[in-house]
């Protein structure tokens, strides 16, 4: 078997080191990306939440305070609460929102 020559040991050290950066450059990239893309991700996903539960709470503020108390016939003491309240009752549960068919329309 033949021995590789000094020029050829020489040729592979660059070529590793050389691959070891474009490694090193993935990873500051992908970082960098992370750090500007994801920000913004999740501020949408944030807006589209706020714009969900905004929709929601139109729809909820055109029934009447008896349609309202209906829709939460199983609760119990929500006699004594107003429309605001009713409101927000009924967009923390989802069995009310399942009534409306208003769940998971993102």
């Amino acid at each position: 078997m033949k021995r590789p020559n000094k020029a050829d040991e020489a040729d592979n050290v660059v070529l590793h080191f050389a691959i070891a950066g474009i490694v090193v450059l993935n990873g500051i990239a992908s970082a960098l990306l992370n750090l500007v893309i994801l920000p913004f991700e999740r501020r949408n996903e944030k807006v589209k939440e706020r714009n969900y539960r905004e929709r929601m709470r139109s729809i909820l503020s055109s029934k009447t305070n008896q349609e309202l108390r209906s829709m939460m016939s199983g609760f119990d003491k929500i006699s004594r609460l107003n429309k605001s309240q009713l409101i927000e009752l009924a967009l923390s549960n989802s069995f009310v929102l399942s009534k409306l068919g208003l769940e998971d329309k993102l």
